[in-house]
């Protein structure tokens, strides 16, 4: 995936929800407890990074994914991936049940608990965001401009 192409491909008014803490580490090795990342539903994707806003802006953050989900991603061959983003389609899990049959919440992407909380979110089950891809930053911290408009970085 060359991020040149993706880097302003906007994925609008997407439905996320906090990433569950059934797990103590991400698809990824990231701690579920304490990690500041997103999940998408697809593999191979450790190593690329996304601007996630929240609308009206702020909040907004520069995140890893660190996570494979929420509804689909993996399996045998990959066979249950859902790049929405390469096709330029909605989640699959939009649809109530994902590529296994499982009804879904019909969220397209996840956030960890804790970069939820640090966006502002904590009442909440669900929220729409926009997000696409970036560049992953030099120093690997990741930003997060609150609802405040206060910035703040941080190590994922």
């Amino acid at each position: 995936m060359n991020h040149k192409n993706l880097k302003y491909h906007i994925q609008p008014h997407i439905k996320a929800s906090k990433i569950p803490k059934k797990l103590s580490k991400s698809a990824y090795g990231y701690n579920m407890a304490d990690g500041i990342f997103v999940g998408l539903p697809a593999s191979h994707m450790k190593g690329k990074w996304i601007q996630i806003t929240i609308p009206p802006f702020p909040p907004s953050a520069v995140v890893p994914i660190g996570h494979i989900g929420p509804w689909n991603g993996g399996g045998w061959n990959d066979k249950y991936d859902d790049p929405y983003w390469r096709t330029k389609r909605r989640p699959q899990a939009e649809t109530g049940k994902n590529l296994q049959n499982i009804a879904t919440d019909k969220s397209g992407i996840q956030i960890s608990d804790r970069l939820w909380k640090l966006l502002g979110l904590k009442t909440k089950r669900s929220i729409i965001v926009n997000w696409h891809f970036v560049p992953s930053p030099k120093n690997k911290r990741v930003l997060i401009i609150d609802k405040n408009g206060k910035r703040g970085t941080y190590d994922p």
